[in-house]
């Protein structure tokens, strides 16, 4: 959780710098170290060092392995016919029953 506070206050501080030394600068009164709110974030910083929650040792952890082998697997071929789709052609167009027949005029 800390580091989401950490995050939080340095994205506060770089989108609202002059509204982030107004309300967490610690040294107002000493405006010749311009410390700009850095010195709330470097406390900040080192607060979260100090509170840290230690990481214990090294565990070893097992890995449990199981494996059965299938003995009823059987596989099926699924036979296709030749073709997946039969083209058969049905145009037909009869030349001569056509009659062209030009404009009067």
């Amino acid at each position: 959780m800390s580091t989401l506070k950490q995050s939080f206050f340095f994205g506060y501080y770089i989108v609202f710098t002059e509204n982030f030394i107004e309300n967490f600068c610690e040294n107002k009164d000493k405006p010749e170290l311009e410390c700009d709110g850095k010195c709330f974030l470097s406390d900040l910083i080192d607060r979260n060092n100090s509170d840290s929650v230690e990481i214990p040792p090294y565990i070893e952890n097992q890995l449990v392995l199981f494996y059965q082998e299938n003995e009823t697997a059987s596989f099926q071929f699924i036979t296709l016919p030749h073709s997946l789709f039969n083209y058969s052609n049905n145009y037909q167009f009869d030349y001569s029953s056509f009659n062209f027949k030009p404009p009067n005029v």
